[in-house]
């Protein structure tokens, strides 16, 4: 199977596909969204752009810069898109809906969005 890379044209993918992804996109761009204000809404105020890497990475004392390849804790969702994490809680991470299960303060957690 051919891949992007290696040349694939969108006019050569059948239309039902690019339908198909653009739907998936759009429920996800609206739960990201909705988690968002998950978030903010139990008290998640400070926010960071995540380090634009593919894969996890984490600064000196542990806490997330990028939660690519992470999952939350609770529901084990993806976290390339965005996370919370707190420096109370190194080497965790949690998708904005489960921020809570960090076991730390909301105004301690930050809001990673890529």
């Amino acid at each position: 199977m051919a891949k992007w890379g290696d040349g694939v044209q969108l006019a050569d993918t059948p239309l039902g596909a690019v339908l198909a992804a653009a739907g998936e996109l759009a429920v996800r761009i609206h739960e990201e969204q909705r988690r968002l204000e998950v978030a903010r809404a139990w008290g998640v105020l400070q926010s960071r752009p995540m380090t634009l890497v593919d894969h996890a990475e984490q600064d000196a004392q542990g806490l997330h810069t990028s939660t690519a390849d992470c999952a939350c804790l609770v529901c084990r969702c993806d976290l390339f898109i965005s996370a919370v994490v707190s420096p109370a809680a190194p080497g965790l991470c949690a998708c904005p809906e489960h921020a809570a299960a960090l076991g730390a303060s909301p105004k301690d957690c930050v809001l990673l969005i890529r």
